[in-house]
């Protein structure tokens, strides 16, 4: 979808550039755009998930709180802060004790479709190295040794941060 969105010929955005009086950009061969595209693109791929997973606490939320809130005069604005977020607390946490050890990863099913020659120096990123390495150039120990290493810094990332999470909420995955 981004690269027919993206496509200098006849994609969206580029056409909307045009009617505006601007010259077509070749968004895929930029290394300029590459890191918001994939910023774009993650953020795209993932706020439906989260969207879900909120909902769900949210929804989960007793609905005489609200009304309690009401009756003693609070505004939404104070009902969001005094009942909402504490209430989503726990979920918070847990997803972000679970989206920690992802801060090494980023995401290879993103970046690897939008490699390409043109925008190489940007898109080479520890998974798409480590892949090239392995598979494309036949180094499995050494590829082998650098998703290791990645892998023990993201539990290293993930028991940090359940830890701070113990401390600071009482909230933690254990």
């Amino acid at each position: 979808m981004l690269e027919s969105m993206l496509s200098p010929n006849n994609g969206i955005i580029n056409q909307l550039i045009t009617a505006l009086g601007g010259e077509p950009i070749f968004f895929m061969g930029s290394t300029k755009w590459f890191v918001p595209i994939v910023v774009i693109a993650s953020v795209w791929k993932e706020i439906g998930w989260g969207t879900i997973i909120y909902l769900a606490a949210i929804s989960s939320i007793e609905q005489e709180m609200y009304e309690a809130a009401m009756l003693d005069g609070a505004g939404r604005w104070a009902q969001v802060k005094y009942i909402t977020l504490p209430a989503i607390v726990p979920t918070i946490v847990l997803l972000l004790i679970l989206s920690m050890p992802n801060l090494l990863n980023a995401g290879l099913d993103s970046v690897y479709p939008l490699t390409n020659n043109a925008n190489l120096e940007v898109s080479t990123v520890l998974d798409v190295y480590v892949l090239q390495n392995g598979l494309q150039l036949g180094k499995y120990s050494f590829a082998t040794a650098v998703g290791m290493v990645s892998s023990v810094i993201s539990l290293l990332l993930l028991l940090i941060t359940n830890k701070v999470s113990n401390i600071c909420t009482g909230e933690g995955l254990w």
